[in-house]
């Protein structure tokens, strides 16, 4: 006969990343975060493959929204990979 296995009753969640490691993760390539968009914009938009940065007359260099929060995804989930590998 085989062995009875306590099933567990609380789900467990990894522990989240910190900001500190997010930012300590390489910046993904425009590729990447243009495969991400599409998840960060409405479905009706579609990613307009906007360039990492842009100079706006008015306030000088900047980063779409769009693109930011997609680049920023990547590298969460660079932290997650990374943290999985050190276990």
């Amino acid at each position: 006969m085989g062995t009875v296995v306590e099933f567990p009753l609380e789900r467990s969640y990894p522990e989240t990343v910190s900001g500190r490691e997010v930012w300590a993760q390489k910046e993904p390539s425009p590729e990447m975060v243009w495969a991400v968009c599409p998840y960060i914009r409405s479905a009706i938009e579609r990613c307009k493959h906007c360039s990492p940065w842009e100079i706006d007359e008015r306030y000088g260099e900047m980063r779409r929204g769009c693109y930011g929060m997609a680049a920023e995804a990547c590298r969460i989930v660079f932290a997650m990979q990374n943290r999985e590998k050190k276990l």
